[in-house]
């Protein structure tokens, strides 16, 4: 079977918890942006401490949802997953403030479009790394 057949099955045979991994995705990204704007625009944070806290506050309702309604993981330990879930979003906040920064610093564009990207790029990476690893259910 060709990879691309195989890519095809794969995503047929997920599109459950794909759809809902991108809903809550979208739903994450909307609560980052507001947090975002809030502390850049509104409070007058520097972009970097703004980027961390929409971080944390998208992260909670992001872990949350996913466990619960994503991924309804129920057999492995709530310390595992946050352990596994924090070595996640590790990863993808040292993505996230690389693009950022390369975008504001190098590109001199908006912060907000180096969010875009990184959200693009740590999309998949996510996926893969919670279906699999984090929220995967142990029987």
């Amino acid at each position: 079977m060709s990879l691309h057949l195989q890519y095809i099955n794969y995503l047929l045979a997920n599109k459950k918890s794909i759809i809902s991994f991108c809903v809550v995705g979208l739903l994450t990204a909307i609560i980052y942006f507001i947090a975002f704007t809030v502390f850049w625009k509104i409070l007058g944070m520097g972009y970097i401490l703004s980027l961390t806290l929409s971080n944390i506050f998208s992260i909670l309702f992001h872990f949350t949802t996913n466990n619960r309604i994503t991924f309804q993981n129920k057999n492995t330990r709530f310390s595992t997953k946050v352990a596994k879930y924090s070595v996640l979003l590790t990863i993808n906040y040292v993505i996230t403030v690389l693009i950022v920064s390369a975008m504001v610093e190098k590109f001199n564009v908006s912060p907000y479009l180096g969010i875009i990207i990184a959200i693009g790029v740590n999309v998949n990476l996510g996926y893969l790394m919670s279906r699999y690893w984090v929220f995967r259910n142990i029987e």
